[in-house]
């Protein structure tokens, strides 16, 4: 598998392109400082992540899984003002 060749999923739709470039990119929106080289190291890792992802958002989206509510919540800290 290259670069720039995604993976495809099981409905033979190809997941996000994803490339060195846009790992570095999503590193840089994270505020996450990557070595040089890292790319390549991460790549498969999330090219792996996001096809289970994928996988799993089609499941939950069955009218089996309607009702299903997540259990995990998110909150963003507060700031000096006290604004959340």
């Amino acid at each position: 598998m290259t670069d720039d060749a995604p993976p495809r999923g099981d409905a033979g739709v190809a997941d996000p392109a994803l490339t060195a470039q846009t790992v570095r990119a999503l590193a840089t929106a994270a505020s996450l400082r990557l070595a040089p080289g890292r790319e390549a190291i991460l790549l498969p890792i999330l090219r792996v992540w996001l096809a289970d992802n994928a996988k799993l958002n089609a499941l939950m989206q069955a009218e089996a899984y309607r009702e299903v509510l997540p259990i995990t919540l998110f909150e963003c800290g507060g700031n000096e003002s006290g604004v959340r």
